[in-house]
């Protein structure tokens, strides 16, 4: 049996300043009938906080799973999968478990088989299950009225559209035309837009030909500059905030305060959170935060610029 970690089976929650995305989630909610919806992009397209919009307002009971390179093992990514479920179905999977146990995780397709077949016996009800983060899928032995029942959202359903855009930007720029360049230039790449919205409420000094010159580079470029911006703007206590909490994928304000050296308190911990769209709460009771990956990045780079050396070994 593995140690579980229970921040990987709780959902995001969603921020009070995010662009809701109703014709996004529409097109899942029309769509729950299918096997399977697939929202697949690069990284920053807003992938997870569509599926945790529409999870929060469909009406159904869910499970979500926040995959990571430790659940390429089997027997791992179905002890997750089967512990998920059993958040709303407390007596699920012990045949699942059982094969586990007795060497059965070789074969994949016998383990899923057994799954569904408990999960239809154990849920009467619609059920959503979230894989998050998941990196490879193969689909080439499916038949095809398999494939004709999965339904997907890719980069260019889920990029920025111009109304949304005016809803962003709409309070740091007054110019159409620069958000119409910006949604161009950028091709609705949402982590890109959102951070450079935020990097112009930072610094209004901010011009269009700054854009213009910046917005030409590769996205993690785009990113890092903008989000440079944004981090530079903060006071020395927030950077030092920012920067420790986003060593660890999942950090609490026990992690921050006994293992990171801080003190810091809930409150300070939710400001943070409301003044910054990247840094996000799991959903639920729980005190456990998550970055954007993009931005967790950059504050990893800002933390091995910043900390010495041997400091950062030893966090």
């Amino acid at each position: 049996m593995i140690r579980f970690i229970n921040s990987k089976l709780q959902r995001p929650h969603l921020s009070l300043n995010m662009i809701k995305r109703e014709r996004l989630i529409e097109r899942l909610r029309s769509n729950l009938a299918l096997s399977a919806s697939f929202v697949c992009a690069g990284p920053g397209w807003g992938k997870t906080t569509v599926a945790a919009e529409f999870v929060a307002t469909a009406g159904l009971p869910t499970v979500w799973y926040d995959l990571d390179s430790s659940d390429a093992d089997i027997a791992v990514f179905f002890q997750y999968l089967v512990r998920a479920v059993q958040q709303v179905a407390p007596d699920f999977g012990h045949s699942t478990l059982n094969l586990l146990g007795s060497g059965g995780a070789s074969r994949f397709d016998q383990l899923a088989d057994l799954f569904l077949y408990e999960l239809s016996e154990a849920v009467e009800h619609e059920l959503i299950v979230v894989l998050d983060n998941i990196h490879h899928t193969f689909t080439a032995a499916w038949s095809s009225p398999v494939l004709y029942r999965i339904h997907q959202l890719d980069d260019r359903a889920l990029a920025f559209t111009g109304s949304e855009m005016s809803e962003l930007f709409g309070s740091v720029l007054d110019d159409a035309g620069t958000i119409d360049k910006l949604l161009g230039w950028t091709q609705g790449w949402v982590a890109g837009l959102q951070i450079i919205r935020k990097a112009l409420e930072a610094d209004p000094s901010l011009r269009q030909q700054d854009l213009e010159q910046i917005i030409t580079r590769s996205k993690t470029e785009i990113f890092d500059y903008f989000a440079d911006r944004v981090y530079r703007a903060e006071p020395p206590e927030m950077r030092e905030l920012l920067v420790r909490s986003a060593l660890p994928r999942h950090v609490t304000r026990e992690v921050l305060n006994e293992a990171l050296g801080l003190n810091v308190t809930s409150d300070r911990i939710e400001a943070a959170v409301r003044e910054n769209v990247f840094l996000t709460r799991l959903a639920g009771e729980s005190d456990t935060y998550t970055f954007h990956p993009l931005f967790g990045g950059f504050l990893r780079k800002q933390l091995r610029e910043e900390i010495p050396v041997d400091n950062y070994l030893e966090m």
